[in-house]
């Protein structure tokens, strides 16, 4: 077998193979001998049909499944022979197949790009500093105090902030109740997001047992349309409510089951939010490091390995009835090609510096991040170990470990400079 391999640009290469005769004409006569062997035939016994009718009856049928047969084959074979690493195959064109010519195709293939990476070490990065103030521990503690609130039934007019709970009928444009559009005990609290926010104003006094009409309008990007859209609706309260918060102290502490002190309580939302913002800060980190070795080792992808991901990422899209997208495929394919791109060229990257500096991850190692994993549950969870046999998930995790592991290493050598955050 002669193989030739013809550059046509970055990741795209043609490929023409050429097949000696003396290997064509065996393939041919053992297909119509077992054709010959297997074929019914009023007339004759199964395997006496004489040769001539085989070929005049099935000789076309026959030669295309042994054409076939010979372009999987010798594509393969073609393929493993030069260590082409393929990400898709083109069509097949020049293709030639007769009994006393040699068998001959040719094929434009999209390949792996060739990465070489070189400058990844001695990087200057920012880090943002984790700081955390007085006023960010007030606030989670002012939302924790939300969530503890008791709602107290008032009777004087609802304001801002109070629970407004009732009866509501969808109207059309002559104020008329649309049939089949009415919904009970609907809360709003006013001025809140999402609905509350809407009709603050328009409910603003409102007490239990009044009816009064509101309206809604929707945005073009909540439409989807060109124009936007007002709705109306009637409402007739049945629970006028205020909001009551607990005090915050010692007491509104141990409530919470873990504190004895306010103060024990504060110390705590004090480590979660730092933890949170360092954890923020070594993504943002990792990102800017990220986007420094693409920028100084970027290189092309194939199309076909960037279509393979958006095409998997579609179709999870459609399958996902928590989340469904509403987006055209052409949409959501262009929004997300950046993203896909990115995280594509970096994990080439990462896999060549792994590669380059004798990064690996032992069995022993990978066993060990397992153990640790199922050890946090605090207990043997079984189901949990029965999940990590799978080894599609334990590759997974080893791959995630050996990145992390180029991380650090890139992190070891470059200087990075710890700056306040940004105003927004």
């Amino acid at each position: 077998m002669k193989v030739t391999v013809t550059d046509l640009g970055e990741c795209k290469k043609q490929i023409d193979v050429e097949v000696p005769v003396e290997e064509v004409k065996p393939r041919l006569k053992k297909a119509f001998k077992k054709y010959q062997s297997r074929v019914h035939i009023d007339g004759f016994r199964q395997g006496k049909v004489p040769m001539s009718m085989v070929e005049k009856r099935f000789g076309d049928a026959i030669r295309a499944e042994v054409a076939d047969d010979m372009l999987q084959h010798y594509f393969k074979a073609a393929i493993d022979q030069e260590s082409l690493e393929i990400v898709a195959p083109g069509a097949i064109k020049d293709f030639v197949f007769e009994e006393d010519k040699p068998f001959s195709f040719s094929s434009e293939i999209e390949v792996e790009p060739e990465v070489e990476v070189t400058d990844y070490q001695g990087l200057k990065l920012e880090k943002q500093a984790v700081k955390v103030l007085k006023k960010d521990v007030d606030q989670t503690l002012k939302m924790i105090q939300d969530q503890r609130a008791e709602q107290k039934e008032i009777k004087v007019g609802a304001k801002q902030g109070d629970f407004v709970e009732g009866d509501v009928q969808a109207l059309n444009a002559e104020g008329v109740a649309i049939e089949g559009e009415k919904w009970e005990k609907r809360v709003f609290e006013l001025g809140q997001p999402p609905i509350g926010q809407l009709v603050g104003d328009q409910l603003d006094g409102i007490k239990t047992g009044e009816t009064r009409q509101f309206t809604i309008v929707m945005g073009k990007e909540e439409t989807g349309q060109d124009e936007e859209r007002t709705d109306q609706y009637e409402i007739t309260a049945t629970s006028v409510r205020k909001k009551v918060l607990p005090k915050l102290d010692d007491a509104f502490a141990k409530g919470l089951g873990e504190f004895e002190t306010l103060d024990a309580l504060k110390e705590n939302v004090e480590a979660r939010i730092k933890d949170q913002r360092q954890e923020e800060s070594e993504k943002a980190l990792k990102a800017e490091l990220i986007d420094e070795i693409i920028r100084r080792n970027d290189f092309t992808l194939p199309e076909a390995m960037i279509d393979n991901v958006l095409n998997a990422m579609w179709e999870d899209a459609q399958k996902n009835p928590q989340a469904p997208t509403q987006m055209p495929e052409d949409q959501f394919k262009t929004a997300r090609r950046p993203e896909v791109v990115w995280n594509l060229k970096w994990s080439k990257l990462w896999e060549a510096i792994a590669k380059a500096e004798n990064i690996v991850i032992s069995d022993e190692e990978l066993q060990g991040e397992i153990d640790k994993v199922v050890n946090a549950t605090g207990k043997e969870d079984k189901k949990l170990k029965a999940w990590f046999k799978d080894t599609t998930r334990r590759r997974r995790l080893q791959e995630n470990l050996l990145e992390d592991r180029v991380v650090a290493l890139i992190k070891e050598s470059s200087k990075i400079k710890e700056v306040a955050k940004k105003a927004q």
